[in-house]
């Protein structure tokens, strides 16, 4: 076979040839534009797209592909100018390529040609949600690396993911995390904001924090004790006076009862006068003594030392609310931190796609859905989800740098899931393209029968005339 230059154009496979594959026994036949197998279960009919498959893009020990009873399996698709020859054994697989351009190898050249194999519009349109989400996923290559994670949210939020899994998901799982941390952070916020809003009500309007920190307590303090030993002193010689004076007094009673017998107590009478005139020079010298002492009036001393023991404990308060207003800064900076983070972790997956290439314009895939121009795949029709599955498919088919010069080959398996509308649709959507289809549907048909390029929705309407006309000859 002639060697191919590296700008001849592979256009579509013109032969598939596979011998003891899976349930496949001996096949040799030419592709049409759509090639299409029916027949009941068990005939085949997805051992040969798996065949496809496998010549493809296959590679290790899998000795379960190989027919009952064989030794060996074997596959081959002649694109051509090139053809593929794929041989399984109990030992590994073999792989060799014809008309292989000059320069390449034979698994790079097979990956540079065709896009995923495995991608099946009709399966996607069946699937559920989560399970087209996982298949997306499959066909959108995006790894990231703590590094990465790190430098977009910090090092906290990468050391927790699991950067193992694909990148879309990672983001997700970053994007819960960071709107749990979101949450707390609000909660903190608000705590804060209601203790500073508790602690500013406390603090008097017109309040000096400062001129209060300055007083000096000491000095009211020993102003208010000295005033209150010099009165204690004043009443002790105001007391002693008094009792002095009284003393006096009864002396002077008793002296004029003994003026009555003072023949008989001249004697005493002269000790009494003696004693008398000392007691009222002691009066006198402690009325002197008193007369001397003016205490400080501590009326306003006392009313300073109240207003400053007031003004300690609101001070406390003003403490606390600045220590309040702080943190409340703190928290609100950090609720910022994580809006912002939630935001960068929403538009993230978008920049991804962007940089991975989406397979459609305008598709979005987050946790919860998945989204073309803004509408959810779910609310779309029937036929445009069938559509989408098959433009996911033609752009995965035409990936690589040799895309332009590639294989345009998309399986189809299980046209028995779409109803007749749709698969009227599919058929002429596969008409009007370029690329190569193979495809398969159960029938009621008694073995494997292959037909190239006949209308599909023609083809079931005509089998079930034949099986309605076949059951009326029985009945």
């Amino acid at each position: 076979m002639a060697k191919m230059e590296p700008q001849t154009q592979t256009k579509s496979v013109v032969r598939l040839l596979i011998k003891g594959f899976m349930g496949v026994q001996d096949l040799d036949i030419k592709l049409g534009k759509v090639t299409a197998f029916y027949g009941p279960n068990r005939t085949g009919k997805t051992g040969v797209l798996k065949a496809i498959q496998e010549a493809l893009a296959g590679g290790g020990k899998k000795p379960d592909l190989i027919r009952l009873g064989q030794d060996k399996a074997e596959v081959m698709l002649d694109l051509g100018e090139i053809s593929v020859r794929r041989s399984i054994t109990e030992k590994g697989s073999y792989l060799k390529i014809e008309g292989l351009p000059k320069g390449q190898t034979e698994q790079a050249f097979l990956s540079s040609i065709t896009g995923p194999l495995d991608f099946n519009p009709v399966a996607f349109f069946e699937a559920k949600p989560a399970e087209q989400r996982k298949m997306l996923l499959r066909l959108i290559p995006c790894q990231l690396t703590r590094e990465q994670l790190a430098g977009w949210f910090g090092e906290e939020i990468a050391g927790g993911a699991d950067v193992s899994k694909h990148g879309l998901e990672v983001l997700a799982e970053v994007e819960k995390r960071l709107v749990g941390l979101r949450r707390d952070a609000n909660k903190v916020r608000e705590e804060r904001d209601r203790r500073v809003a508790a602690l500013a009500g406390e603090v008097p309007e017109g309040f000096d924090a400062d001129k209060w920190r300055a007083a000096n307590v000491s000095a009211i303090s020993t102003k208010i004790t000295k005033a209150g030993a010099d009165a204690q002193q004043k009443r002790q010689c105001e007391a002693q006076a008094e009792a002095c004076r009284s003393l006096a007094e009864r002396k002077r009673d008793r002296m004029r009862e003994l003026d009555r017998q003072i023949a008989e107590l001249g004697k005493r009478q002269d000790v009494l006068r003696i004693d008398i005139e000392d007691q009222e020079a002691k009066a006198e010298e402690c009325d002197e003594t008193a007369a001397a002492i003016h205490p400080a009036d501590v009326t306003k001393a006392e009313a300073e030392l109240a207003e400053y023991t007031q003004a300690q404990a609101t001070l406390k308060t003003v403490d606390s609310l600045a220590e309040a207003e702080q943190s409340l800064s703190h928290a609100e900076a950090e609720a910022r931190r994580l809006v912002h983070l939630v935001e960068l972790a929403r538009a993230k997956p978008a920049e991804l796609m962007a940089e991975a290439g989406s397979p459609v314009e305008g598709l979005e895939i987050t946790p919860e859905s998945i989204t073309v121009k803004g509408v959810a795949l779910a609310n779309l029709a029937s036929s445009e989800q069938l559509m989408l599955g098959l433009e996911i498919a033609r752009a995965m088919a035409s990936q690589g740098p040799l895309a332009e010069k590639g294989l345009k080959l998309i399986l189809v398996d299980g046209l028995e899931r779409l109803d007749p509308m749709n698969l009227a649709l599919l058929d002429e959507q596969m008409q009007g393209d370029d690329f190569v289809y193979v495809v398969n549907e159960v029938t009621g048909d008694k073995e494997l029968v292959i037909t190239s390029d006949e209308p599909l929705a023609a083809r079931r309407q005509k089998s079930l005339l034949d099986e309605l006309e076949n059951q009326g000859r029985v009945n």
